[in-house]
């Protein structure tokens, strides 16, 4: 809870900007960010958490979760969907690297 608080006023003061101003330019209301930095609060919805981030110029993992890249090259991830049942109504999404994704895929077909 402390290191998020941490996070997100080390955030705030690389952007330049004030709690009002973070909510004003993420269009959220104030308290997600005061909850932020008071609390330790992170909020439920996902779309906030990116709009703050993305204000706030902070990667969306780092900055809500302390989670860091920790590879130097990226690794593109491919999604693959499959039908699960025969209505359509459910879908199995899996978010892997390339060689793995491939032999998934394979298994799958």
């Amino acid at each position: 809870m402390e290191e998020l608080k941490n996070r997100i006023k080390i955030a705030l003061a690389r952007a330049g900007l004030t709690q009002i101003e973070c909510a004003r330019k993420s269009n959220v209301p104030r308290d997600y960010i005061h909850k932020a930095t008071q609390r330790g609060s992170v909020p439920n919805s996902k779309a906030i958490r990116n709009r703050i981030s993305k204000t706030l110029n902070a990667d969306d993992s780092w900055l809500w979760f302390g989670i860091e890249d920790t590879e130097s090259t990226p690794i593109k991830k491919y999604k693959i969907s499959k039908e699960a049942l025969k209505t359509g109504k459910t879908r199995i999404t899996i978010d892997l690297d390339s060689e793995l994704a491939l032999k998934v895929f394979n298994l799958l077909q």
